[in-house]
C-alpha cells in the first residue's frame, strides 16, 4: 500500500527508525555485591568464585547492540556504606570490559544494596526510556533502614525502571529474603534466589532474555486531503499528532490464517502481542469503511501502528431548529426542528451561548419526530438550542433561548408539631412536576432536603415535620441543579401528648391504651418494651390512624414495661406510662361438682371469648406480627383447663 503522508513525516520516521528499533531493548545496569559475606562458600566453592564464573558467562552472550553497565559495592574498604561505583555506564558492547572487571573484584565491605540499585537507577535515568537493574546479593541489607520505601521514592519520582532480584545463598534469611522481595515488587520486578552456580546461572539468563511478547499500540486517524481515497498505515516510532477517528472504532486482530487473536473498539487500542506477523483489520463506523494491512511485530519493530483514513467527503445535512424566546429556569419547553437526511440519534440540546461546540446538557434524541422536550437549566442567563450530529457532534442548527428566574411563592404554617402532617402551598409559572418542596433545618445548604413533595402539576402538596424541634425553611427547589426558588420560615414544636394504660395486665393479654395530642400523625404508634429499653424500641404496637385509643397485647414475660407513645418518623418517644405485666391463673379448685361445673363454663368462655377477640385483632391490625394462640391441653387432676381444641390466651 502507498504511502501518501507528507514528505517531512515519511523521512523523519525513516531517519529515526534504525536508533529507535535498537533502543526497544531495555538498558540494564548489572549490580553485584562484593561485600566480605561474598568470601562465604558454597560446596567448597567462594560464593565470589561462582558469581565471577556465571556473570562472565552470561555477559558474554549478552546483545552487543544493547546498552549494559555495572555497578558494584563493598568492593574498596570496609565499613563504608558509601563504597558502591559504577564501574561502567550502560552503552553497547560492553560485555567483555564487565567480565574482566568481575574477575579482579575483591570482596571486603558493607552490604548497600538499596543504594547501589538507586545509583544504578541515577545512571539510567539520562536515557529516558525503560530501563533494567539487576541485582545479585547474598546478605541483609547493612546501611539503608527501609530499601522498600527507597525503591517506591524511585517508582514515584518517574524513574522508567525495573528492578530484577536474585538473592544468593540467602535460604533461610527471613529479613534479607523481604528486603529483596520488596525491592523487585516495588518497581515491577522479578525476584528469584539461587542456592548454588547452576541456580545463579538461570536465574540470570531468566531475568535477562528477550522478552517473548511485546506491547502494540492501535490508533486509527482522519487524514487531510493529500491522503487521497484510500486509508493509510504508518509504523512511526512516536504516535502521531493526527485527530483521531469519531465514533465507534473496531479492531481485529489475526495471524497469517486469519484466526483471530484479539478484538477491540478502543481509539487507540493497546494489546499485549507474542511477536510474529499478523493481519490487522478496522472497521470505522463513522466512515462506514474498513481497512487491512498485514504487520510483523518483534522486539526490534516500532510499537505504534496508525491507520490514517480519508477526510469524510459526503454531504451533511442541512436543518434549522426552533424553540421559545425566552423560558422560566427549571422549565420544561417545547423545540422543533426540521432538515433532510437527520439521523434517529442527532439530538437536540440546551447550553450556555459560548459553549464550545460539542457539548450537552439536557438533551432529546430526534427519533424520526420534528418536535420534543427540553429542561431549561436551573441558572438564568443567555443560552443555544443546538441541533447537534451524534456522530462527530457538530452542530447543524442553533436558536437563542434567555432563561430567567420565575416568580415564586410558597407558603406554609409558621408553626407545626413535631412529626406532624402538615399542608404546603405554592404559586408560579414555569414549575416543573419533578420540582419538589422539602422542610429543612434554616441555615441548611441549598440542595438539602429532608421530607418532600413533587409538584406534579399542583399547587398544594403535604409534609412531615420532623421529628425534633426547632427552627426550619420549607423551601420550593428545582430539580434540575437543587436552586432554591422560594422558602419559608417554618417553627417546629414538642406536642402535648399523653398516653394512658392499665397499671398492670396479665402476660399475654390484650389490654386498651389511649392517648391525647394534637398533631399526631396517622403512621405514629403506641408499643410496649421493657422499661429502660433505648428510644425507638419497639414490640407489639397499634398505629394511631387518626384514633384516640387502641389495644395492645401484653408480652409473655412478666416484668416492668412502658405503654410509650412514638413518632414514627425518627421513634422519638412523645410520651409514656409504666404497666407491670403479672403472670396470670385461669385454674380453679374445689369440691363442689355443681359449683365446678359453673366454674369450667366460665372459663371455657373466657377462652372462647380470648380467642374470637385475638383472631379479630390479628386481622385488624396491618402492618402487626399475627400472634396465635395453641390448642390447651384438655383436663388435668385437680384443675379445670380449657377442652381440648378450645383456643386460650
Amino acid at each position: 500500500m502507498r504511502s501518501l503522508v507528507t514528505a517531512g513525516l515519511i523521512a523523519l520516521t525513516s531517519a529515526l527508525a534504525p536508533a529507535a528499533l535498537a533502543q526497544e531493548r531495555p538498558s540494564t545496569i548489572l549490580v553485584l555485591d562484593a561485600s566480605g559475606s561474598m568470601w562465604g562458600q558454597i560446596d567448597g566453592i567462594n560464593k565470589i568464585t561462582i558469581a565471577r564464573d556465571v556473570v562472565g558467562d552470561i555477559v558474554s552472550d549478552f546483545p552487543a547492540d544493547q546498552n549494559l553497565g555495572f555497578v558494584t559495592y563493598g568492593h574498596r574498604e570496609r565499613g563504608q556504606c558509601a563504597d558502591i561505583e559504577t564501574l561502567v555506564e550502560p552503552a553497547p558492547g560492553t560485555a567483555a570490559e564487565i567480565a574482566g572487571i568481575v574477575e579482579g573484584l575483591n570482596p571486603r565491605g558493607m552490604t548497600p544494596m538499596t543504594d547501589a540499585v538507586v545509583t544504578a537507577a541515577q545512571a539510567l535515568r539520562h536515557t529516558e526510556q525503560a530501563a533494567t537493574v539487576i541485582l545479585v546479593s547474598d546478605g541483609i541489607e547493612t546501611c539503608n533502614p527501609d530499601p522498600c520505601a527507597a525503591a517506591r521514592a524511585l517508582e514515584e519520582a518517574g524513574v522508567d525502571f525495573t528492578a530484577h532480584v536474585i538473592g544468593f545463598d540467602v535460604r533461610g534469611e527471613a529479613d534479607a529474603l523481604l528486603q529483596m522481595q520488596c525491592i523487585a515488587e516495588e518497581t515491577g520486578g522479578r525476584f528469584l534466589t539461587a542456592d548454588n552456580a547452576q541456580e545463579l546461572n538461570q536465574a540470570l539468563r531468566e531475568v535477562t532474555a528477550a522478552p517473548a511478547s511485546g506491547s502494540f499500540t492501535f490508533t486509527a486517524n482522519l487524514g487531510g486531503e493529500e491522503i487521497g481515497d484510500d486509508t493509510v498505515w504508518e509504523r512511526p516510532v512516536a504516535p502521531l499528532e493526527l485527530p483521531l477517528l469519531s465514533d465507534e472504532v473496531i479492531w481485529e486482530i489475526s495471524d497469517t490464517s486469519f484466526n483471530r487473536v484479539q478484538t477491540g473498539t478502543a481509539n487507540p487500542f493497546t494489546t499485549d502481542l507474542p511477536f510474529g506477523d499478523y493481519i490487522v483489520t478496522v472497521h470505522s463506523t463513522a466512515q462506514d469503511d474498513f481497512s487491512q494491512t498485514e504487520a510483523s511485530l518483534a522486539l526490534d519493530s516500532a510499537r505504534n501502528v496508525h491507520a490514517i483514513f480519508p477526510p469524510i467527503t459526503s454531504q451533511q445535512p442541512t436543518a434549522q431548529v426552533f424553540g421559545p424566546a425566552q423560558t422560566l429556569v427549571g422549565s420544561a419547553f417545547t423545540v422543533s426542528w426540521e432538515g433532510e437526511g437527520l439521523a434517529p440519534r442527532d439530538y437536540v440540546t440546551i447550553v450556555p451561548a459560548d459553549a464550545e461546540d460539542g457539548a450537552y446538557a439536557d438533551y432529546d434524541r430526534l427519533e424520526n419526530r420534528t418536535e420534543g422536550e427540553l429542561r431549561a437549566p436551573a441558572e438564568p442567563g443567555l443560552y443555544e438550542v443546538r441541533l447537534q450530529l451524534d456522530a462527530g457532534d457538530r452542530v447543524l442548527a442553533r436558536t437563542p433561548v434567555e432563561v430567567v428566574d420565575a416568580e415564586v411563592t410558597v407558603s406554609a404554617p409558621a408553626q407545626v408539631v413535631v412529626g406532624s402532617a402538615f399542608p404546603v402551598t405554592w404559586q408560579g409559572e414555569g414549575l416543573h412536576a419533578r420540582d419538589y418542596v422539602t422542610i429543612v433545618p434554616a441555615g441548611s445548604a441549598d440542595g438539602t432536603y429532608a421530607d418532600y413533595d413533587r409538584m406534579q402539576g399542583r399547587s398544594e402538596a403535604e409534609l412531615r415535620a420532623p421529628a425534633e424541634p426547632g427552627l426550619y425553611e420549607v423551601r420550593l427547589q428545582l430539580d434540575a441543579g437543587d436552586r432554591v426558588l422560594a422558602r419559608t420560615p417554618v417553627e417546629v414544636v414538642d406536642a402535648e401528648v399523653t398516653v394512658s394504660a392499665p397499671a398492670q395486665v396479665v402476660v399475654g393479654s390484650a389490654f386498651p391504651v389511649t392517648w391525647q395530642g394534637e398533631g399526631l400523625h396517622a403512621r405514629d404508634y403506641v408499643t410496649i418494651v421493657p422499661a429502660g429499653s433505648a428510644d425507638g424500641t419497639y414490640a407489639d404496637y397499634d398505629r394511631m390512624q387518626g384514633r384516640s385509643e387502641g389495644e395492645l397485647r401484653a408480652p409473655a414475660e412478666p416484668g416492668l414495661y412502658e405503654v410509650r407513645l412514638q413518632l414514627d418518623a425518627g421513634d422519638r418517644v412523645l410520651a409514656r406510662t409504666p404497666v407491670e405485666v403479672m403472670d396470670g391463673d385461669v385454674s380453679l379448685d374445689g369440691p363442689d361438682r355443681a359449683r365446678g361445673r359453673r366454674r369450667d363454663h366460665a372459663i371455657l368462655d373466657r377462652c372462647h371469648t380470648s380467642a374470637r377477640l385475638h383472631s379479630h385483632r390479628s386481622r385488624r391490625h396491618t402492618g402487626r406480627r399475627a400472634k396465635w394462640l395453641s390448642p390447651c391441653s384438655g383436663r388435668r387432676s385437680g384443675h379445670v383447663h380449657c377442652t381440648r381444641g378450645a383456643w386460650c390466651l
